[in-house]
């Protein structure tokens, strides 16, 4: 099958009402940002989407800040940078997650890179860069 995708059309970061329109075959995705609307039509192994279905998120070699977007999808607390460890979105992870385990997720993360889980009770999950001695 086939799956008609819509997004305005991008002008300074502002919608126009004129919509972008793809369409997509079975194994291809897209993906979308407030700065260009719809981006490149690319691939996707079948074996993502079947983990997906199945609740786990699958990565190779992602930014952070992608990650961190599908992990705010799960997790209950918003997690964030902090200010002065924006580096922290341009690293990148490999791995499969179980998508219901934000904190595995991010204890993962912490356990590859140079990263520091900061947890201020149920109100906010902050990365920040671990410091050296």
């Amino acid at each position: 099958g086939q799956v008609d995708v819509s997004f305005p059309h991008m002008l300074d970061g502002e919608a126009v009402p004129i919509m972008n329109n793809k369409i997509l075959a079975a194994g291809e995705q897209i993906s979308a940002n407030e700065n260009s609307g719809l981006l490149t039509v690319s691939t996707i192994a079948l074996e993502d989407i079947a983990g997906w279905r199945e609740g786990r998120l699958i990565y190779d070699g992602v930014s952070i800040a992608e990650f961190l977007e599908d992990a705010n999808r799960y997790s209950a607390i918003p997690i964030s940078v902090a200010i002065d460890a924006e580096d922290i979105l341009q690293m990148q992870i490999s791995g499969v997650f179980r998508g219901h385990d934000v904190y595995e997720m991010l204890d993962t993360l912490s356990a590859v890179h140079n990263v520091r889980i900061d947890i201020s009770g149920s109100t906010a999950i902050v990365l920040r860069l671990k410091e050296t001695e």
